[in-house]
């Protein structure tokens, strides 16, 4: 589930950084906080995967978001931070819906909730303030009596007091001064919005720093917990840091890691030989080295940092001449028993390597906590021209991953998480067939999930759904996501590098939907390990189709077209003025595009022809059954 943070140019950019950061300490591993825009909230279908909207400190508020409105009225939360509140009409006692106003789809509509049985508005105001160096703070005192000193910031929260549909978070403790009321929570229709009247999202310098600054973090937790979201154990601490990074080779060809390190450092010794590429630094090591002592290094290295971007450096450990780390070594992923699966699954698959090279998944690249393997690779143009393929970068943890347009993939425990470097010549493989590898990987995984190492039969709730989305139908027939494909491509002489990245819900505990959940209690345990190797193994069998026919998909239309959502749906187009009702066909098969057919009225010609849809310029809302324009 996503936290979703507004941005745009009203947005106090420190708020917005702050905001940002404090969100993502508290709530990752179990949530991915991100940015999304004005035009975003109005053109994507973000609302089924939010569990939060926040509204940072603005210098001046937002235009009206009807999105925004619906969003909360049907059950979402909203947090404003450094904002006034205030009622304009009769009390709260038993206050009704709330929403936006009833004119709230103009967009020079200032933003404000409005209560629809007293017909009374909620209008928000910003700071007058901005916070900076040198703001006069202000203390506050929370409901459970616990005090927090030193923040800045205080706008009005007016006309508000504890009500069936109102409570008081906290109060000003200077109470000579009116309005006293720092933060209120309001039932909103059956939702609820957060609003505080001081920038909470400020760290809190000066005196007694650690005291407030803790009792600051406190308040934030409290708050988030009361909103609903489900805040990490204290358990999971140890994973919010990047570790290293484990490069190792398949036994049954113990020269692919040796390869691998001349190829990028031009040398067979790799301890203590560092990388500087665009994105990120490598510093390389000898599985001779303690990996439990490079762990806490890792730790105490990142620790002092919200910010990823200052994780570096990355650090590799070399497994050379067939080594592999031991299985207490990776707790959260065997490499052992995956090498061992991949064996059986591309013997099952009949998939062969060409001379000199390896199969699928038998070049590995493991870390139990990364940023993004996606990133690593894609982001670092030195590693990626080195690299040979195919190669593989899996993670147990993903802190930063990277999911379709701008958003993120935060892959917490039981996330099946990769990225499958390949390459393909342009002069044998069309560019106009790049489009079918997104819709090739989503077919391997739905096999995979069908397969007897897997699921077996129970497989077949397993579903595509399009572009590039794996869905899962309950036994209460809901449709539930529990994967995504990301495809990236660099073109450099003549040549494309693939970057496939992969995430499928495995162990993921509920809300989450996941593959073990699809199981009944007899059913044998399904594996990280062999899930992994089937999906690669499938895909293997798959690609080398696939390169054969120089990218067509006309040998697995069939099975893609069985295995997808979509046949005969009739979903509204929003892309055509007006909006029109079509029927889906199918995917062409030169470009890849979603081929749609107008839905015939009473006063159809029967002309109307094919509405064609390109997979990376729209967004495909399920639930809703729209097409909407990403642009």
């Amino acid at each position: 589930m996503n936290v979703l943070v507004y941005t745009g140019p009203e947005v106090v950019a420190a708020s917005l950084t702050h905001t940002l950061s404090i969100l993502r300490a508290l709530l990752t591993p179990n949530y991915t906080v991100q940015t999304i825009s004005h035009r975003a909230l109005q053109a994507q279908p973000w609302t089924a995967s939010c569990a939060l909207f926040v509204l940072p400190g603005c210098r001046e508020l937002p235009s009206s978001i009807r999105a925004v409105s619906d969003y909360v009225e049907r059950g979402g939360s909203f947090l404003g931070l450094g904002v006034g509140v205030k009622r304009v009409g009769s009390s709260l006692d038993d206050v009704g819906s709330l929403g936006l106003s009833l004119d709230s789809s103009k967009d020079d509509m200032p933003f404000r909730f409005y209560d629809r049985p007293s017909k009374s508005s909620i209008t928000l105001s910003p700071v007058s303030d901005i916070p900076s160096e040198g703001t006069q703070t202000i203390n506050v005192q929370a409901s459970d009596g616990s005090a927090v000193d030193g923040l800045m910031s205080h706008a009005s929260i007016v006309d508000f007091e504890d009500t069936q549909r109102s409570k008081i978070l906290a109060r000003f403790t200077d109470t000579s001064s009116a309005p006293h009321i720092a933060g209120v929570k309001l039932l909103i229709g059956d939702g609820h919005a957060t609003f505080w009247g001081v920038s909470l999202e400020y760290p809190i310098g000066g005196n007694a720093l650690e005291v407030n600054e803790e009792r600051r973090r406190n308040l934030l937790r409290d708050m988030l917990s009361e909103l609903g979201l489900k805040l990490p154990s204290s358990e999971d601490g140890n994973t919010l840091r990047p570790g290293p990074q484990l490069l190792v080779g398949h036994p049954s060809t113990p020269e692919i890691v040796s390869q691998v390190v001349r190829l990028i450092l031009d040398t067979q010794d790799a301890a203590g030989k560092k990388l500087e590429d665009q994105n990120d630094t490598f510093l390389f090591h000898s599985s001779q080295e303690s990996l439990d002592d490079l762990k806490v290094q890792c730790q105490a290295d990142y620790l002092a940092s919200d910010d990823p971007s200052v994780w570096q450096p990355k650090h590799i450990v070399v497994y050379s001449n067939g080594d592999q780390p031991q299985s207490g070594e990776t707790p959260l992923f065997s490499i052992q028993k995956f090498f061992e699966s991949l064996l059986v699954a591309r013997a099952q698959e009949k998939c062969s390597a060409k001379d000199g090279s390896w199969g699928f998944g038998e070049c590995l690249m493991y870390g139990e906590v990364v940023t993004s393997t996606q990133t690593m690779i894609d982001r670092n143009p030195s590693l990626l021209a080195s690299l040979p393929t195919p190669f593989l970068s899996l993670a147990s943890f993903q802190l930063a991953g990277r999911g379709r347009g701008s958003n993120i993939w935060l892959s917490p425990a039981g996330c099946l998480q990769f990225s499958l470097l390949l390459r393909v010549t342009l002069g044998e493989f069309p560019s106009n067939k790049l489009v079918f590898v997104q819709y090739l990987f989503a077919l391997a995984v739905a096999e995979a999930c069908r397969d007897d190492g897997v699921l077996g039969k129970r497989g077949e709730a397993v579903r595509i759904k399009w572009p590039n989305d794996i869905y899962a139908i309950t036994s209460q027939g809901e449709m539930k996501k529990i994967g995504g494909i990301l495809v990236s491509t660099n073109f450099v002489g003549g040549k494309c590098d693939i970057i496939i990245g992969s995430g499928t819900n495995v162990f993921n505990p509920p809300p989450i939907l996941s593959l073990a959940q699809l199981q009944n209690p007899e059913d044998p345990p399904i594996s990280m390990e062999t899930t992994a190797a089937t999906i690669l193994a499938k895909f293997e069998s798959m690609w080398s189709t696939f390169i054969q026919g120089n990218g067509s998909f006309e040998p697995f239309m069939d099975l893609y077209l069985e295995r997808w959502l979509h046949s005969d749906q009739v979903v509204t187009l929003t892309t055509t003025t007006p909006h029109k009702a079509v029927r889906i066909s199918g995917i062409t098969t030169d470009y890849g595009l979603l081929r749609t057919v107008p839905q015939r009225t009473g006063w159809a010609t029967g002309e109307e022809g094919f509405i064609d849809l390109q997979p990376d310029g729209n967004s495909f809302d399920l639930m809703a059954g729209m097409i909407r324009s990403k642009s």
